[in-house]
């Protein structure tokens, strides 16, 4: 069982990680939709990361970081 303290944790990091993500999507001008074709998955699905709903891999946060031209550590920090 996960204590309460990381579960409150991890839900404020996807909260975090996603405004990033959102951020540097805006700077890049893209969309949603242009955002979830690059990680092959739906707008909603998509949006659902941004509002710290849904996570991303590690894997797939390194797609986007590299795909996008930032570092993995801005999408993190």
């Amino acid at each position: 069982m996960v204590a309460p303290d990381v579960k409150r944790y991890v839900a404020r990091r996807r909260v975090e990680i996603g405004r990033r993500i959102r951020a540097v999507r805006e700077t890049k001008g893209l969309s949603q939709a242009q955002a979830a074709q690059v990680l092959g998955c739906t707008r909603v699905t998509y949006t659902r990361v941004e509002l710290g709903q849904a996570e991303l891999t590690v894997s797939e946060l390194e797609y986007l970081a590299k795909t996008w031209g930032v570092s993995l550590q801005s999408l993190l920090a």
